[in-house]
């Protein structure tokens, strides 16, 4: 056969072009009893969790455990008694704030600084100090529209995770507090406690006098003077 030939015919022509999308990775996984395949391909990333498109119906299944809104950082402070960090996610509702630790830039009298919230939002967190110092205060910020809720760690490594309580109590010219939460199923492990200066009333020189008591359902404790204004809490499982 001539190339003649076989140039005047359109429909023996064939030209075989490389793969340029991914091949497809079928995976089947048994989800509450029922085996579903998808191409692992198509997973979406969402911030927390994964969205798997069904290959066969096309519908996105969304995994029982969705993790509450979570954000854990530092506010930097240098010599300073106030200072102001933009959240790294922006929360649906104004979260609950703790403050967690302090880490002093050198081995100052840190222990006798006294943190507290400014204010916040959705979006930042300002943090005042009973005294100028140069180092960090870490925080913890959380919101769910149910209690209790699953918090991921991811700031730190997506495998730390616990179940969570949060909310707040308002004191009237009050030191004493007893903040109630819903049930973890045991009791907590941990309950950061922070002032949160709503009122306007300069908490700089309030600071907690005791707050290791905790139950099931509740936390105890007292400042070192009546304050009105509102006290953040987070119990941890």
């Amino acid at each position: 056969m001539s190339n003649d030939d076989y140039s005047s015919g359109r429909n023996k022509r064939r030209k075989t072009y490389g793969y340029e999308r991914a091949a497809p990775q079928n995976i089947e996984v048994v989800i509450d009893n029922v085996t579903r395949s998808f191409d692992r391909n198509t997973v979406v990333i969402h911030r927390d969790f994964y969205l798997v498109r069904d290959v066969v119906s096309g519908s996105v299944f969304v995994p029982t455990n969705v993790y509450a809104e979570y954000d854990e950082d530092r506010v930097a402070f240098n010599n300073t008694t106030q200072a102001s960090k933009t959240f790294n996610i922006t929360f649906s509702s104004q979260p609950a704030v703790t403050l967690f630790e302090i880490e002093p830039a050198t081995n100052d009298n840190s222990q006798n600084v006294q943190p507290f919230i400014v204010s916040h939002t959705t979006t930042q967190v300002t943090v005042g100090l009973s005294a100028p110092f140069s180092g960090n205060v870490i925080y913890r910020a959380i919101y769910s529209p149910t209690w209790p809720a699953l918090v991921q760690r991811n700031v730190i490594s997506s495998s730390f995770f616990y179940t969570a309580q949060a909310g707040y109590i308002d004191l009237a010219a009050m030191t004493d507090f007893t903040a109630s939460y819903g049930s973890l199923g045991s009791v907590p492990s941990f309950v950061f406690l922070s002032t949160y200066d709503v009122n306007s009333n300069n908490q700089a020189d309030v600071a907690f006098v005791a707050t290791g008591s905790y139950t099931l359902t509740a936390v105890s404790g007292n400042v070192s003077a009546p304050i009105t204004d509102r006290i953040y809490f987070m119990a941890i499982a």
